[in-house]
């Protein structure tokens, strides 16, 4: 028994650490408020990007467009050339703004980018308590101002945390009640691995991070692919393999069940649609341990090879 566990062990050894890594969320992915813009300045147009913590400004018709900082001094513009911020403003460090070279017109501006918007953090535009806040411009040389809130957002219904659990059980039920060939198991293991790949880029596109998560998936399904294969002469390692996998691909999953009762989420990914994945991912890999379970149970007849 212990020489045909060594194959499965491997694995989990081998991939233990990058999926662990992988199955910590993101600080802040899940909360219960909601960032809104009330009204628009004349000129602009904003909107809370999705990470739900920045403003995206974009110049909407307007030839220059000034952020004011609360003391009423310009940190950031949107004119025609690009995006600029003003040099030595002390609020730029609570914008969340990379500069570049200084303007060859005027060196109190440093270059924040290209075309006509930027994306930047003001103080009190984020939180978790509801409130009113409001974002100070100047538009073509007149005062304007961007009003927006911090709403309670509604959670979702029970049901999702509900059929979370109904699935998982009935994905291992299934296949335990009416059996399941052994390319069903490599089937489950791909369908779960392209939830448990989407559901992490989906976060880091939102976070403008980088897709670290994704790509992890990525190597633990390939890697427990590739062992499955090589060891396909003995129908129990081939689906331990893929069991383990299945296991790792899991685990970030799993620490998202948070996305089933929260109303918010920091995805480019419809919420409902991420909902969806998680639950599918986690019957999928019930699934494909169930698999596994027949061919390891004492007593139950090998899977039928193909």
């Amino acid at each position: 028994m212990t020489r045909r566990l060594t194959p499965a062990l491997a694995l989990a050894a081998l991939l233990a650490l990058p999926a662990s890594a992988a199955a910590h969320t993101i600080p802040g992915l899940v909360h219960d408020a909601r960032d809104v813009v009330l009204s628009q300045a004349p000129g602009t147009h904003a909107a809370i990007a999705a990470d739900g913590v920045h403003l995206e400004l974009r110049r909407s018709g307007a030839s220059v467009v000034e952020v004011l900082d609360p003391q009423g001094f310009p940190a950031l513009k949107l004119d025609v050339r690009g995006a600029w911020a003003r040099k030595g403003a002390p609020i730029l460090s609570v914008l969340s703004i990379a500069t570049g070279a200084p303007d060859p017109r005027d060196p109190a501006w440093l270059r924040a980018g290209g075309g006509d918007s930027l994306r930047f953090h003001y103080p009190g535009t984020h939180g978790e308590v509801p409130h009113r806040w409001s974002v100070p411009l100047r538009v073509d040389g007149h005062r304007a101002v961007i009003r927006g809130a911090v709403e309670r957002a509604g959670r979702p219904p029970l049901a999702w945390a509900i059929g979370a659990g109904v699935a998982v059980a009935a994905g291992a039920a299934l296949v335990l009640v009416l059996g399941a060939r052994r390319r069903t198991a490599y089937v489950l293991l791909g369908a779960l691995a392209a939830a448990a790949v989407v559901v992490p880029y989906g976060e880091s596109e939102a976070t403008s991070a980088r897709p670290w998560g994704a790509i992890v998936a990525a190597v633990v399904a390939l890697a427990g692919l590739a062992v499955a294969i090589r060891l396909r002469r003995d129908a129990a390692l081939e689906l331990g393999a893929l069991a383990v996998a299945a296991i790792l691909l899991a685990l970030p999953l799993v620490g998202r069940l948070g996305v089933l009762r929260h109303g918010v989420i920091v995805t480019t990914l419809d919420p409902d649609l991420e909902r969806a994945l998680v639950v599918a991912g986690l019957a999928l890999a019930s699934g494909a341990i169930a698999t596994a379970a027949r061919a390891w149970w004492p007593g139950v007849s090998e899977p039928e090879r193909r």
